[in-house]
């Protein structure tokens, strides 16, 4: 039996409440030169059953079953275990419009892609669903073929943690992952930003989307482990990089740029305070990460480069915190925060 054209993979854990919508929506795509390999990571509920239900009757779908080792470690052994032209990876809880591989499968079949990237849309249940912008967000029109070359490179593995922070949502040529031996360490940034090191032809469709489902607690909205998985994955990320033979320093720049904006600009693009959110446990072991990363990062650097005034204020007050080992401070200023909002309220 041929390989199929497309492998579709999904970690699962503990997937019960959303696993069928996902399912569903990819085994009724219309396009069905497909497999779909779902890894049971340990789950404790019956999302494994509900699996089987489906493999039964679709002989598409493969099931695998392993003890509980992340969502990294799960995708990497579907990885491991596809053999589809492209692959498409997916969350658990997402589904897509049933027309997705068929729209961006012609897309392929145009000019060869490296990627093609559907539509992305925030899912938060029934009809609220908020549109994505993914191509506006890279900076280049919707269905333009992008060649990707040494003098724009950089630009486009700037966007792992600026547009493209997630790994799915996106066909990718199997060669680009295997033959670079390209694999997920903690975060999906890490992972985009290696494939945009090898991709050299891409295009955005975003006619068709991939629902991105928004819950409470996720966790991406865990500051911690955010923080603290940037720092692990970043750090692997830039001696991975040089391993590999690219050695401009502007890919280091990136990636220090990147770190400084998670630990610096976390109040900016979130809007709850650098820290605010931990812990004192929590904090107390995040400085510790950080102070051996500041000086690896170039972050003083990437400050002193800025044009942005406030970046320095921030920083400088970031780095007195961490250098004195100051836990209660980011406590401090989001009472003191707190405060002041309820003042001006009553004023």
């Amino acid at each position: 039996m041929p390989n199929p054209k497309i492998s579709v993979l999904v970690p699962c854990y503990n997937s019960s409440k959303h696993i069928r919508q996902c399912v569903e929506s990819v085994l009724n795509q219309t396009f069905k030169d497909i497999e779909l390999i779902c890894v049971n990571d340990g789950s404790t509920d019956n999302t494994l059953e509900i699996l089987n239900e489906y493999a039964a009757k679709d002989s598409r779908l493969k099931v695998f079953d392993r003890a509980n080792s992340g969502a990294s470690a799960a995708t990497n052994f579907a990885v491991d275990r596809s053999s589809g032209g492209y692959m498409f990876f997916m969350d658990h809880d997402d589904f897509l419009d049933l027309n997705y591989f068929e729209v961006l499968n012609a897309e392929t079949l145009k000019n060869n892609y490296d990627m093609v990237f559907g539509g992305i849309k925030e899912y938060y249940g029934g009809s609220n669903i908020k549109n994505v912008n993914l191509a506006k967000g890279m900076n280049i029109n919707p269905d333009e073929t992008v060649e990707i070359n040494d003098e724009n490179r950089y630009k486009f593995f700037s966007l792992f943690y600026k547009c493209i922070v997630v790994h799915w949502g996106r066909l990718i040529k199997r060669s680009v992952i295997m033959e670079n031996g390209i694999r997920l360490f903690t975060l999906d940034m890490t992972f985009t930003a290696l494939t945009l090191l090898y991709a050299k032809k891409i295009v955005v469709n975003e006619s068709v989307s991939y629902y991105y489902r928004q819950t409470e607690g996720s966790l991406s909205k865990k500051v911690f482990w955010m923080v603290s998985s940037c720092l692990k994955d970043f750090t692997l990320l830039k001696k991975n990089i040089k391993d590999r033979g690219f050695k401009d320093k502007e890919y280091e720049d990136i990636i220090d740029a990147a770190v400084c904006d998670t630990l610096v600009g976390y109040y900016d693009r979130w809007n709850i305070g650098l820290l605010s959110r931990c812990s004192l446990f929590e904090i107390r072991n995040m400085l510790n990460l950080i102070k051996d990363s500041i000086d690896y990062f170039n972050l003083n650097s990437v400050v002193n480069a800025s044009p942005d005034k406030f970046l320095k204020v921030k920083y400088a007050l970031f780095r007195f915190w961490v250098k004195n080992n100051i836990v209660f401070m980011p406590k401090v200023i989001r009472i003191a925060r707190n405060i002041i909002r309820t003042f001006w309220f009553f004023k």
